[in-house]
């Protein structure tokens, strides 16, 4: 899997929902910052999907053809104010092969519009950029 580096920020306006961690794995949240950076993200010109549910996290999937990306959302150690965002290609090693392969570039283009997405979030503090 090829992901882009580890965005970490602090923010008490995404709310943990009762029993939300129901759905991934215990003491691990996100939904409300997932449905908020995919609504931003649309805004932005980014086909981005409703959040699924998994056992790391929030996962937004997101369509640009002809590859398949998710964004993870995901808090920082059981804290309900200290979060996480990262991008990856779910198709790095199986995904289709062209003349020009692009998926470096568009995992890139993905994770500009994420950081400044989040770096214009007036709600979010000490936004940290981590990994290459």
């Amino acid at each position: 899997m090829r992901q882009s580096p580890l965005l970490q920020f602090t923010s008490t306006a995404f709310k943990v929902e009762s029993g939300e961690d129901d759905m991934t794995s215990p003491d691990v949240f996100g939904k409300a910052l997932a449905i908020w950076l995919a609504a931003e993200l649309k805004q932005r010109g980014i086909q981005a999907n409703y959040p699924i549910a998994e056992d790391l996290g929030w996962f937004i999937p997101v369509n640009i053809k002809p590859y398949r990306l998710s964004i993870a959302c995901a808090n920082v150690d059981g804290a309900i104010d200290k979060w996480q965002v990262l991008a990856f290609l779910e198709d790095w090693l199986t995904g289709p092969r062209f003349d020009r392969d692009n998926r470096v570039e568009t995992l890139q283009a993905l994770f500009e519009v994420i950081e400044k997405t989040l770096q214009q979030a007036p709600m979010l503090s000490d936004l940290q950029s981590l990994g290459s």
